[in-house]
């Protein structure tokens, strides 16, 4: 007889599934961005805005990418970082893997804004 109500997966049970190639996304980024800072401190000239602003941002973005690499090795991947329980899409992870809030709290900080 077949299941009428198969099971529905759970977040853990998809975000499983998906963490190593989020996880291989997270360090291919990461090594994109360190050959872009790389790239960015061999140049001879002194850095202009246009550099420093690219600079600071690479920086940036490589925090995120370290911050979300450490909890993939914590077990907490995927947790609002925010609220601390709320989980965070899996469809907003595979888009970007260096999300860190959920739906309601991204809403609470831009309205607070």
């Amino acid at each position: 007889m077949p299941d009428l109500f198969p099971a529905v997966p759970t977040h853990s049970t998809m975000l499983d599934e998906r963490l190593p190639a989020l996880r291989a996304r997270l360090l291919a980024q990461r090594q994109f961005r360190l050959d872009q800072l790389a790239t960015l401190d061999a140049a001879t000239e002194p850095h202009d805005e246009i550099d420093q602003a690219l600079h600071d941002a690479a920086r940036s973005v490589l925090a995120d990418i370290e911050t979300a690499l450490g909890h993939i090795a914590r077990g907490d991947y995927g947790r609002c970082q925010s609220c601390l329980t709320a989980e965070i899409p899996i469809e907003w992870l595979a888009v970007l893997p260096t999300a860190a809030l959920c739906p309601d709290c991204l809403q609470a900080r831009a309205n607070a804004s």
